[in-house]
């Protein structure tokens, strides 16, 4: 019986050995993949284009920007950004990586961008901020994404000082 088990454990040990990892990847050929999602990005960023952008996004992608309701899914986001689009004169995104990291189908960045829109009949405004996002591999292996959320690096403006209430004179004798 002792030999049976022992014998059995060694046939288990060696077919989990012998069994092939999951699918390895190029991690150079992913990181240069996921650039070029940036680069896509921010091309149609520049080109005003809300369908455009929609379309790097997965079907059920979020994406948190500041003072924003989370828009859901890629035809959500697509949607959300067009009014904002449409808006502007000039559109002008820079994206600038810190880290990328790959794991299997996931991928994920952190960097900071600056944007700068000009609506239309007015000034340029422009805003500096983090972004973090989460990539998917897709069944075709392009990649896409999957998460999306950036943040302006200061506090909210900070509150007005309270003012005193004047003092009334005290009464005369």
């Amino acid at each position: 019986m002792k030999r049976t088990l022992v014998a059995a454990l060694c046939v288990i040990a060696v077919a989990v050995a012998c069994t092939p990892a999951g699918p390895q990847h190029d991690t150079a050929a992913d990181l240069a993949a996921l650039g070029k999602v940036r680069d896509a990005y921010m091309a149609a960023f520049k080109a005003g284009d809300a369908a455009a952008i929609g379309a790097l996004y997965t079907a059920d992608a979020h994406i948190m920007n500041n003072a924003q309701p989370t828009a859901i899914g890629s035809q959500a986001i697509a949607a959300a950004l067009k009014p904002v689009m449409d808006q502007m004169a000039g559109h002008d995104i820079v994206l600038t990586p810190d880290k990328t990291d790959v794991s299997g189908d996931v991928a994920y960045e952190t960097g900071s961008y600056k944007t700068t829109m000009t609506p239309k009949g007015a000034a340029a405004m422009v805003e500096e901020g983090r972004y973090l996002v989460v990539l998917r591999r897709q069944a075709d292996g392009s990649w896409k994404l999957a998460d999306d959320m950036g943040n302006l690096p200061t506090g909210p403006a900070p509150m007005p000082a309270a003012t005193k209430a004047p003092q009334k004179a005290p009464p005369k004798k």
